[in-house]
């Protein structure tokens, strides 16, 4: 993620990244996609997790659905660097 969304040498730009908010948010977005994997993905990723309550479990699985069909939205906005 880290490499793909990088403000320099972007493999995946969300903009033309030449204001500062365009590098910001390119940024962002680049934590945001680092950071999902880190800290929702990792996690069941390599190790056991055991389901304490169904309802609340559910309840988180939609909240991170609903999160990860942003993420694809941004995905669907980006296109190829030409850098």
């Amino acid at each position: 993620m880290m490499t793909a969304f990088n403000e320099k040498y972007p493999i995946l730009q969300f903009n033309d990244l030449i204001t500062d908010t365009e590098k910001d948010i390119q940024e962002g977005r680049r934590f945001l996609f680092a950071g999902t994997i880190m800290a929702m993905r990792n996690p069941r990723g390599h190790d056991d997790i055991v389901q304490k309550n169904p309802v609340i479990d559910s309840a988180v699985a939609m909240q991170y659905l609903s999160y990860a069909s942003l993420l694809v939205d941004y995905v669907d906005e980006a296109y190829l660097s030409k850098k």
